[in-house]
């Protein structure tokens, strides 16, 4: 029996959401939500629910093992020690080709911050319908290696994201590598797919690139997939292609990373001989 508390769930009016799934949580997660995260409240709605309030969290980083430490004691890497909150918003269903919920910063604190300092939204991986994004597509299997759980996406994904970006916003500073915003971060994280890679998981990550540069449409009413289609049919890929950010410089000398991932799929396609020809057209 869930410990939640009726004071704790309010009622939401249903609306149009887009969900595809829906997400259940069990009493186990809500018993966990309620006692770890106790400003978090569970807003009960017709369609789906929500979880909404004060995230708060502590955190610190260990620079040996490159990993977030939740909640240290003593003075563990007391250097790195950040204790902080954000207002959230998470809609309970998951997100379109996702294996989580979309999440938002609604205290507009991300947002505030990113005006204030003459930041690109997108370089905190802030979305253009305000959503945060978690971590590249094609590599959530790895932070979230079972079905979907609380605890592994509030310990694995919000945690190590709002740590990041507090530690930026108090240094000016990246504790480690951010990935490029967008299909150009899909094709940069392919780099980081586990060894040996199958067929499926390749034509995975073309369908994620070609989904992503049709949401990038959306806004530039530019399809950047059809370029990067022609580069994988190629030979070799050599990157002096006008970078796909719409820069005046070449994908070598503009988005470098994203050019290596590039390569990379390319000979993973030539390698596994795959034919693929339904997904571009």
């Amino acid at each position: 029996m869930s410990t939640l508390k009726e004071k704790k769930i309010l009622r939401l009016k249903p609306q149009d959401n887009g969900a595809t799934k829906k997400i259940n949580l069990n009493d186990d997660e809500i018993e966990w939500l309620s006692k770890n995260y106790p400003e978090l409240n569970l807003v009960k709605g017709e369609d789906f629910d929500v979880i909404k309030g004060n995230f708060i969290f502590k955190a610190s980083f260990n620079t040996e093992s490159k990993k977030i430490i939740i909640n240290p004691t003593g003075n563990f890497f007391n250097e790195y020690l950040i204790e902080d909150q954000y207002e959230i918003e998470i809609p309970m269903y998951f997100k379109e080709k996702s294996t989580f919920p979309p999440i938002k910063e609604i205290g507009n604190r991300m947002i505030n911050f990113s005006l204030f300092n003459k930041i690109n939204p997108a370089d905190l991986h802030i979305n253009k319908d305000t959503s945060l994004c978690l971590c590249s597509p094609i590599l959530e299997e790895y932070y979230l290696p079972n079905e979907f759980n609380l605890r592994n996406f509030i310990n694995n994904l919000l945690i190590p994201f709002f740590y990041s970006n507090s530690y930026f916003e108090k240094t000016r500073k990246r504790l480690w590598k951010d990935y490029y915003h967008g299909f150009l971060g899909i094709i940069q994280s392919y780099k980081n797919i586990q060894r040996p890679i199958t067929s499926a998981k390749i034509l995975e990550v073309i369908d994620s690139i070609k989904f992503f540069c049709a949401k990038d449409a959306e806004i530039t009413n530019i399809n950047k997939f059809n370029s990067i289609k022609e580069q994988l049919k190629k030979k070799k890929v050599k990157g002096k292609q006008s970078c796909y950010c719409g820069s005046n410089k070449t994908l070598l000398n503009c988005h470098p990373e994203a050019l290596e991932g590039l390569q990379l799929l390319n000979m993973d396609i030539k390698e596994k001989k795959i034919t693929f020809d339904y997904l571009l057209k």
